[in-house]
């Protein structure tokens, strides 16, 4: 690995501390967001003895029911695309004190989060240690299932199928019945935890790196 100079390095250990900066802002309107937006559906999930079918109260009640479903969906798939967005960002400031391209896409049979585990290590010599990380691969996994199959299990993708598995068994407000995904905002609490701690772990492990980097420039 060659790196173009102690000043890009430098350059670079300073974009990654604004970047956790800025990021450590929006995880917190994340969390606001998620929190305002489970208040909103619990207020409205209470249907009384009396409550009349055609009512403002009956409508509430089944559009929580729905609303509940469709915004965990929508607000994993936001989730995943603010992390690439960032992770995208970060590798193309390691281009510039690389001087070459630090993301291999031409990995093959990987998902986009292992393609950048695996050319970290290549490439930069970073092996992230980050349990979250791992968890983030899966996460990811869960979002394109929605995203290309609407929540479906496609056994075509037997990395994506048991992925999955493995977060519905382990997380709550995720199953999987009669081969699709089902989730809530319960899930929606440990998706922005893995988001949350997987990119701070990343930001904090490659300043690790770098203070290491610098002593043999």
């Amino acid at each position: 690995m060659i790196l173009r100079s102690k000043r890009a390095a430098l350059d670079f250990k300073q974009d990654i501390s604004m970047m956790a900066h800025e990021f450590g802002y929006e995880c917190g309107y994340l969390n606001k967001y998620l929190l305002d937006s489970i208040a909103l559906v619990d207020k409205a999930a209470f249907l009384s003895d009396d409550a009349k079918i055609y009512s403002m109260e009956a409508d509430n009640y089944f559009w929580s029911v729905n609303h509940n479903f469709y915004f965990s969906c929508s607000y994993i798939s936001m989730l995943m695309q603010i992390a690439e967005d960032l992770v995208n960002q970060y590798i193309g400031h390691l281009d510039l004190l690389l001087a070459s391209e630090a993301l291999n896409r031409k990995i093959n049979k990987k998902s986009y989060y292992e393609k950048v585990k695996i050319s970290l290590e290549q490439n930069f010599d970073l092996k992230i240690k980050s349990k979250w990380w791992d968890e983030l691969i899966k996460l990811y996994q869960v979002r394109n299932a929605f995203v290309h199959q609407n929540g479906a299990l496609d056994h075509k993708y037997p990395d994506r199928v048991n992925a999955i598995l493995e977060v519905s068994r382990k997380y709550r407000g995720i199953e999987v019945i009669s081969n699709r995904i089902w989730i809530d905002q319960n899930f929606c609490k440990d998706a922005l935890k893995i988001f949350e701690n997987s990119i701070s772990d990343l930001f904090k492990e490659t300043n690790a790196h770098i203070n290491l980097l610098k002593k043999s420039l």
